[in-house]
């Protein structure tokens, strides 16, 4: 059974993506759609055997895996702190310099 803590991160960390791809976009229809269709791309292209060693610190989906059977080690956090820094702080970047730019 999973833990409440990892699922409630989890829960949290996909919110901050659907923001910040709500965010760069500035436009819902591509946002969701960006949103669930380039993360799994993604993954597909990361699931190649030549990819297996690096494919945790750029796809999301295998660096938040080792959270829900909780044998996430310190090796994991890294990899999932930075494949989140690529997803949540890349869009959420161009967010905020789009909405600087915009007018209310």
């Amino acid at each position: 059974m999973v833990a409440m803590g990892e699922v409630t991160l989890v829960l949290l960390i996909e919110l901050i993506q659907g923001m910040a791809f709500g965010m760069a976009l500035l436009v819902t229809p591509p946002a969701v759609l960006l949103y669930y269709v380039l993360p799994n791309l993604w993954s597909a292209l990361f699931s190649a055997k030549s990819m297996k060693q690096t494919a945790p610190w750029f796809d999301l989906n295998q660096a938040g895996g080792a959270l829900y059977n909780q044998h996430i080690t310190g090796e994991g956090w890294l990899q999932l702190l930075v494949a989140g820094a690529i997803w949540r702080g890349v869009p959420l970047a161009i967010g905020v310099l789009r909405m600087r730019r915009t007018e209310i």
